[in-house]
């Protein structure tokens, strides 16, 4: 934690006071939507139904980019990351001494909080950019809340429940990849996707559980350290 604290700080302050030439930085910010995947291990009854749903996610934070040709450049990125996810399992079945069917839905609703570095290559032709890398995460809160209804004959049941922790390991590593459009002397927009590697769960042995996010983004650039065209200088932000 005290290694993160200090990288934290130590790129801060380079997007600050940078002076180098080829270097550009400035503010992104992303939304889109996200799913947890999160699967029993055992597998579901045949008479019940898991579903995962993608829910809205967000990301904000700095950008930084080092350019090394004018079509190559390497960035790297300090974001908070918000990243939600539902579980719904649906089940009916038949009550073998009334004869009544029973069915319902228990849903799961997942919130989870990162600091996140994505750290990548990209490549550039005329103002389109492409980029590919590796994105670590460090889990800053978890949350979640069960509600469950069920119905049957003339009985019903709905109930609520929140929880502190959802028992996920506190990081994530995955792939990072988008494209971006330059329109101007300081914006692009662009589109990413997240796919983490690593199972969330600390309870392997029961569930397993996987993150995934596309995102629309937008990103203005504050300052460039380049004498470069205005072309040249942006590498996908």
């Amino acid at each position: 934690m005290r290694t993160f604290s200090v990288f934290i700080v130590l790129f801060t302050g380079v997007l600050f006071h940078v002076s180098a030439q080829n270097i550009t930085g400035g503010l992104t910010a992303k939304a889109g939507i996200s799913q947890i995947i999160r699967a029993s291990v055992f597998g579901q009854p045949t008479n019940y139904e898991s579903l995962n749903k993608f829910r809205f996610a967000y990301q904000v934070g700095l950008y930084g980019t080092f350019s090394f040709s004018k079509k190559s450049a390497i960035g790297l990125e300090l974001l908070y990351m918000r990243q939600n996810g539902l579980q719904e399992i649906t089940f009916e079945f038949t009550d073998t001494v009334s004869g009544s069917i029973f069915s319902g839905t228990d849903k799961l609703y997942m919130n989870l909080g990162y600091i996140s570095l994505p750290l990548y290559y990209s490549f550039t032709v005329s103002n389109i950019s492409l980029h590919l890398g590796a994105q670590g995460n460090l889990l800053l809160s978890q949350s979640g809340k069960e509600i469950f209804d069920a119905s049957g004959g003339s009985d019903s049941t709905h109930s609520e429940k929140e929880f502190d922790s959802l028992n996920f390991k506190n990081y994530d590593v995955g792939l990072n990849a988008g494209i971006h459009y330059v329109v101007g002397k300081h914006i692009s927009f662009g589109i990413n996707y997240y796919l983490g590697f690593v199972n969330l769960s600390n309870d392997e042995a029961t569930f397993s559980a996987q993150n995934q996010n596309f995102c629309f983004d937008i990103a203005y650039r504050l300052f460039s350290g380049s004498t470069k065209s205005e072309k040249e200088q942006w590498y996908t932000k």
